[in-house]
């Protein structure tokens, strides 16, 4: 049976529509929750950074005090 368009109409079952849903709800959340884990990762890493940072620049500061 075909339109007016002369094709077929798409046959479309409940798992295809499923799947279609599947994915777009994977790429919507994909896409708000990629922003918030790369800003923890930033976080995560300035933090350390600035850990070490400090760390070392005590352990200097306490050598460079008891350096004779």
């Amino acid at each position: 049976m075909t339109h007016s368009l002369g094709r077929e109409p798409p046959n479309t079952s409940g798992l295809a529509k499923t799947i279609v849903v599947l994915l777009l709800a994977c790429l919507f959340l994909f896409v708000l929750l990629a922003p918030l884990v790369i800003l923890i990762l930033i976080v995560l890493i300035d933090l350390i950074l600035i850990a070490q940072l400090t760390t070392s620049d005590t352990l200097a500061r306490s050598s460079d005090g008891y350096a004779l």
